[in-house]
């Protein structure tokens, strides 16, 4: 009778122990699924519409690159055909000298050394200084096309982080499910335990009456005291 208690008694702070922890998990069941609630379903679309974004962008940016370079190299070929002209009227001679005055009267008109066309002077200068415009004009564009990439994946991280975010917190809301759905089980199972204990205990306290009542009564009644006050006696002993 004695250890069918202790194990009567066990069965029931087991159950307690697994209600205590079934409420818990119930607990944070909630506020996972609260924080579910408050993420995007799905970003998968969104991630595909950014990262399209972001390839149309890089390509826009590496073309204005090539434009600037080769703008570039054409200023610069506008230029040094005017420093060599310049520079074959200083080295000509002295002021006096005729080759030099030939060389000062056609200043204003140079000719092309790779294609051998006469340019006038004005009109290199005019259009280095317009070559030079749309240069700079191509600059800014690829410094606002760098800072629109640089926001696109600043937002395609942020969607990225969000993603994952959603799929560690189903997993854990999962998790804790699978958790309490086990737990109850074993909760069930232990209450099922405590009942057969119950049962058990209640059958052996009546045969115990049963012999009590006999001619060993009042020895089975001094057993049955000395059995519950060592019952008692383990049980403060535990607590």
């Amino acid at each position: 009778l004695r250890e069918t208690r202790s194990d009567l008694e066990r069965a029931r702070d087991r159950a307690a122990s697994e209600c205590e922890s079934i409420e818990a998990l119930e607990d944070e069941r909630a506020a996972v699924q609260e924080r579910l609630d408050e993420l995007p379903a799905s970003e998968t679309r969104e991630i595909e519409r950014v990262e399209s974004e972001i390839e149309t962008l890089q390509q826009e940016h590496s073309e204005l690159s090539e434009e600037i370079s080769r703008l570039q190299g054409i200023i610069q070929f506008n230029q040094q055909l005017l420093e060599n002209a310049d520079g074959s009227a200083t080295d000509a001679g002295g002021a006096d000298d005729p080759l030099t005055d030939q060389l000062l009267e056609t200043a204003e008109t140079l000719t092309c050394w790779t294609c051998g066309s006469s340019v006038a002077r004005e009109q290199i200068e005019a259009t280095i200084e317009q070559l030079q415009a749309t240069r700079r004009e191509r600059l800014e564009e690829r410094s606002r096309i760098s800072a629109d990439l640089d926001d696109r994946r600043e937002t395609l991280s942020d969607i990225e982080e969000s993603k994952a975010e959603y799929q560690q917190t189903r997993q854990r809301l999962e998790s804790i499910r699978a958790e309490i759905e086990k737990r109850t089980d074993t909760l069930e199972s232990l209450h099922e335990r405590r009942e057969e204990l119950a049962n058990e205990v209640e059958d052996l306290e009546r045969t115990i009456d049963d012999l009590e009542a006999d001619e060993h009564g009042d020895v089975l009644a001094r057993h049955r005291t000395a059995n519950q006050l060592e019952f008692d006696l383990e049980r403060a002993e535990g607590e």
